[in-house]
């Protein structure tokens, strides 16, 4: 892929350029022979069914982030009875909907209900029985929607709605734009192709939507924070900090396709919308948390909406940060960037060390040096033995 800013480009086609995003870096971190396990080169991968959580995010997505159209596209919603009291669920019910159109029939050819369904249908009566309204639901479904209960589809618009109705962030995302893509390669190196996709771009932020785990029924507020801890979402803020000042780069530049780099941009709104974005000099990182609302289980959840933004650093400034941090100066303290940065340091280099050692044909494998365990280790873990 030309490094550039891609405008509208499907998420599919986004992961299936051979780069390295934020996701990447983080495993590469931690487990970096895993890497190669989840990628293109692992012929063996199985991947599994999408969990319900994903799906839901996915949906939040796209109603929040990409429109309506997109949303009935890729998502298919149970119908619920509340909104169709009227259908026809019955045998008895069936004929008086073919009576009430004068659709004549027999009753001695009528076998089973099966039959009154699809005459009903035949005579383009299908919006009117129960049966015929399900049986639309599952062929989309089977046909590669992914499906919604009505209340789900109810909680994912109530968050919508509360996402659109903030004052600060809802007139960002009117004026915004929504999965941009851009791709580039880091300073002094072409060997690794980066990637980052934007949920959403304001002239005055960088917007991600993050689902809200706090199973623990801990105060929200803090969990949105221990959440960015925990998983590491400083790298993915870091590296789209980049991604942010090679996008105003880009489109100077005038590297700027739509849905693929062979397909120049021809909207004027949306030229207008990048530059606009690109011009902006300053900007701040948002994350909204979002817990959808939830009618189930012993302890319904209301939705809850938390923005909080971090005030970045440039990459300039980033950078002299982790230089005085590599040199032993740590007068300036704590700084989220800075560390997040030498974190996608290392990922890198762990990156280049397993490519260059094993390559992508080989499965990618840790073998550690054999290290005695101390009992100053022991204890330093937390571990107490008890005597007998």
């Amino acid at each position: 892929m030309t490094p550039g800013v891609y405008l509208h480009l499907d998420f599919s086609e986004y992961l299936a350029v051979d780069a390295l995003g934020s996701s990447d870096m983080k495993t590469l971190l931690r487990a970096p022979a895993d890497w190669w396990y989840d990628s293109r080169y692992n012929l063996d991968r199985v991947r599994p069914d999408r969990e319900k959580h994903f799906i839901l995010g996915s949906a939040l997505h796209a109603i929040l982030l990409e429109g309506e159209a997109a949303y009935n596209a890729q998502f298919s919603v149970a119908p619920d009875p509340r909104e169709h009291p009227h259908a026809a669920r019955t045998i008895e019910d069936l004929k008086t909907l073919l009576d009430a159109n004068e659709i004549a029939f027999q009753v001695s050819k009528m076998k089973k209900k099966s039959d009154f369904v699809e005459l009903a249908v035949e005579e383009g009566l299908g919006q009117y029985v129960w049966d015929a309204i399900c049986e639309a639901h599952t062929a989309r479904v089977e046909d590669g929607a992914s499906p919604l209960s009505h209340a789900e589809h109810n909680a994912l618009l109530h968050m919508s709605a509360l996402v659109q109705s903030h004052p600060e962030i809802g007139p960002g995302l009117l004026g915004g734009m929504s999965e941009v893509s851009v791709f580039w390669y880091r300073e002094g190196a072409d060997d690794i192709l980066y990637r980052a996709r934007f949920d959403t771009l304001a002239k005055t932020f960088s917007g991600d939507l993050k689902s809200m785990s706090n199973w623990q029924g801990r105060d929200p507020a803090h969990a949105a924070i221990r959440q960015i801890v925990e998983l590491e979402y400083d790298i993915q803020a870091t590296l789209y900090q980049e991604a942010r000042e090679e996008l105003r780069k880009f489109v100077k530049a005038g590297k700027v396709w739509t849905g693929g780099e062979d397909k120049r941009l021809t909207t004027e709104d949306d030229m207008e919308k990048i530059k606009a974005i690109a011009a902006s000099d300053s900007w701040v990182w948002i994350w909204l948390f979002q817990q959808l609302r939830d009618d189930t289980g012993t302890r319904p959840k209301a939705p809850v909406l938390i923005p909080r933004f971090y005030r970045p650093s440039s990459i300039e400034e980033i950078k002299q940060s982790v230089e005085e941090a590599k040199s032993g100066d740590q007068s300036a303290g704590f700084d989220m960037m800075t560390q997040a940065w030498l974190k996608i340091e290392k990922a890198t280099a762990n990156y280049r060390s397993f490519r260059d050692t094993l390559g992508f044909d080989t499965p990618w494998m840790h073998v550690d040096p054999n290290h005695e365990i101390l009992d100053e280790q022991l204890a330093a873990a937390g571990l107490a033995y008890k005597g007998v």
